[in-house]
């Protein structure tokens, strides 16, 4: 009996492992893992060049206004005040590109962001272990005004005059926007 059981439980761990081994390999799901691995930090170092442009905040969510120059990031992980615990931003921010991530904080007062980049390395997603770190995070009306830049006027058509109007500091609000359309 014992041999019996002994065998039937082998060959179920050893089914169980193959599987999980088959099965982990193969799925493409998110897979986040922080390596100490030098290849993975040359890598990070030499191909991530990505930048916090601002960071502020509006009542409980938390904006962050990233830039991106290099390689493709897949995700984002983010760590506030240097708590234990991280928040995966599902966003990518592909390469030349820009993007605001919005994060709910519950009125935490901040005083440091450490954003890690999830990118993906050898077909896995990993976390660079480097972390682009901000500040200075105040009040979003504090930090960002508005400057306005517009085309001229185009040519009247069915009594109507338009321009497209810019913020320069893309600051996301329309408090002084100038007028886009008028009548002719």
């Amino acid at each position: 009996m014992n041999i019996k059981f002994f065998v039937i439980s082998s060959i179920i761990l050893l089914i169980v492992f193959f599987y999980s081994i088959f099965f982990l390999n193969n799925l493409e799901i998110d897979i986040i893992k922080e390596e100490d691995d030098t290849a993975l930090d040359i890598f990070c170092l030499s191909n991530i060049d990505f930048k916090i442009k601002e960071a502020c905040y509006e009542g409980n969510e938390l904006k962050i206004h990233l830039l991106n120059n290099q390689e493709k990031i897949e995700k984002f992980l983010i760590q506030i005040n240097n708590k234990t615990e991280k928040i995966i931003v599902n966003e990518e921010l592909n390469q030349l590109d820009s993007k605001i991530l919005s994060i709910n904080i519950n009125n935490t007062k901040i005083e440091k962001i450490e954003i890690f980049p999830i990118i993906d390395y050898n077909k896995k997603l990993i976390s660079c272990n480097i972390p682009e770190i901000y500040k200075e995070v105040d009040l979003c009306s504090k930090k960002c005004k508005e400057v306005w830049i517009c085309t001229e006027w185009l040519e009247c058509i069915n009594n109507k005059q338009s321009r497209n109007c810019t913020d320069f500091n893309e600051c996301k609000t329309d408090l002084i926007r100038p007028e886009t359309e008028r009548a002719c």
